[in-house]
């Protein structure tokens, strides 16, 4: 009697138009180092608190974000869970369809509360959509 069918990878996950398989987070991930650099040339900039959010205008309806944690940030392991807190609080605000954003970690975003980081982010998308905030 065969058993039920286990799937061992995720390579057959549908795959939506920016390459991404989905996240169930709104978003897609940025991917690819021409996507990220088409996003500093043409995106705006708002800096709020210890993040930077840009934005651009994509093709895809699905919004993608791209985060980014340099050595200022600190070891590996600090990159890591500031990334993982920037996924979060962007996947917590109202992105716009069909944009693109690449979120930059400050130096002294490990020592921000969550919240704080959520409300800077969600200030941030507002602004850089033109709304005034």
């Amino acid at each position: 009697v065969p058993g039920p069918v286990v799937r061992h990878c995720n390579a057959a996950v549908p795959r939506d138009e920016s390459g991404s398989r989905p996240s169930g987070r709104g978003f897609v991930r940025l991917r690819g180092q021409d996507r990220f650099a088409s996003v500093y040339r043409t995106g705006t900039r708002v800096r709020r608190g210890a993040i930077t959010v840009i934005q651009a205008p994509s093709d895809a309806a699905t919004p993608a974000v791209g985060v980014v944690a340099s050595k200022r940030v600190g070891t590996a392991v600090r990159r890591n869970r500031a990334k993982r807190r920037m996924r979060e609080a962007a996947a917590r605000v109202a992105l716009a369809p069909n944009t693109s954003y690449v979120v930059v970690a400050g130096d002294d975003l490990e020592d921000a509360p969550f919240e704080q980081i959520v409300a800077w982010m969600d200030e941030a998308v507002t602004e850089g959509q033109g709304e005034p905030s």
